[in-house]
């Protein structure tokens, strides 16, 4: 006979450590880029989920307006991505990907120096608690005495050339958009 083992659902914070999480992360990543099957079920769920992106249906009785609104959002989001101006669609497809394969992701609401808005990816590896010390920082997500998202620790990195380092930024909830699995 076998024993009976319960299992209880719990926060990973108590059963996963943060070099575990980064571990895992790793493994992940090498398994995505080295096993072509693994990349390829990766890359078809990502393209099936995202298709050819999202365009928001204006729920306005006038076809005028809606057209008017049509454009305006393509406008704002042909071009949305901080790094090399992606457009939204682009940023679906990555996002998928990223929380497939690392479990989560970040988006830094910013603006380029013409001050249009953009979304700077915050990969999962800089999301990270880094020197805090603070028992209310869990794996880079700060929280408060409810568990609710309070803000998000960032990795800075000092120079492109150099691996990151413990150094931190502790962005507001209202300028970082966060997806997890």
């Amino acid at each position: 006979n076998r024993a009976y083992k319960p299992f209880f659902a719990t926060d990973s914070e108590s059963t996963l450590t943060s070099y575990n999480r980064l571990r895992a992360l790793s493994l992940a990543r090498w398994g995505y880029a080295n096993v072509p099957v693994l990349k390829a079920a990766t890359d078809l769920m990502a393209r099936l989920t995202v298709g050819t992106g999202f365009l928001p249906t204006p729920t306005r009785s006038s076809p005028a307006i809606g057209k008017l609104y049509d454009a305006y959002f393509l406008s704002r989001t042909q071009s949305i991505g901080f790094l090399a101006g992606e457009s939204l669609d682009e940023l679906l497809l990555h996002d998928c990907r990223a929380v497939d394969i690392d479990g989560d992701i970040g988006y830094l609401m910013t603006e380029d120096e013409n001050g249009l808005e953009k979304l700077q990816v915050i990969e999962a590896h800089r999301i990270a608690t880094g020197a805090v010390k603070d028992p209310q920082c869990i794996d880079g997500i700060w929280v408060d005495k409810y568990r609710r998202r309070a803000g998000f620790n960032v990795r800075i990195p000092s120079d492109p050339t150099l691996p990151l380092t413990d150094a931190t930024k502790r962005i507001a909830p209202r300028d970082f958009i966060y997806m997890a699995e």
